[in-house]
């Protein structure tokens, strides 16, 4: 494949409806780990499970992200088009990635201890936690484009009765 044919596969992909939602995904999902970590994300007291929360919404961002991630990069070099269950492994993630980012938005918001928004950390967390339910909101409507992408193509039931 000469360089300029891979370039077209390439803007094809990113510039369809998929593409676009999967690398607004990958925006915000880096946007929503580097907030958090910025922010500072280990809690002042060690005994009220706020440390390990917010660490474990640490993790759920970053592993989330980071195998979204490789999924847009298999879309890019056209890999994904030569797996032939890759449209269920696609949709499978965006669905369990939902419910990943949405459970950590969730612990996150709960672990938040700010009394006033003043101050960079409270404001970074804050931040973090609504970039993670947009992140969470963007796998929902991806796995919905998937999950119709993938149900025109699944074969149509034969009448056994003719």
């Amino acid at each position: 494949m000469c360089l300029q044919t891979f370039a077209f596969v390439v803007a094809e992909f990113i510039w369809s409806k998929n593409g676009i939602i999967k690398s607004v995904i990958c925006i915000f999902g880096c946007t929503t780990f580097a907030l958090l970590n910025a922010s500072g994300y280990r809690c002042p007291y060690f005994n009220d499970g706020c440390d390990s929360g917010r660490t474990w919404a640490f993790a759920a961002y970053i592993i989330s992200w980071a195998v979204s991630l490789i999924i847009l990069l298999l879309h890019i070099v056209g890999l994904a088009s030569k797996i032939s269950i890759f449209g269920s492994i696609d949709f499978v993630w965006s669905a369990f990635s939902c419910l990943h980012y949405l459970t950590a938005s969730i612990v996150l918001a709960s672990y938040l201890h700010c009394v006033s928004f003043d101050y960079f950390h409270c404001a970074a967390r804050l931040a973090a936690d609504i970039f993670g339910f947009l992140t969470s909101v963007l796998y929902l409507i991806e796995a919905f484009f998937l999950k119709s992408k993938t149900s025109n193509i699944s074969p149509k039931p034969t009448n056994v009765n003719t």
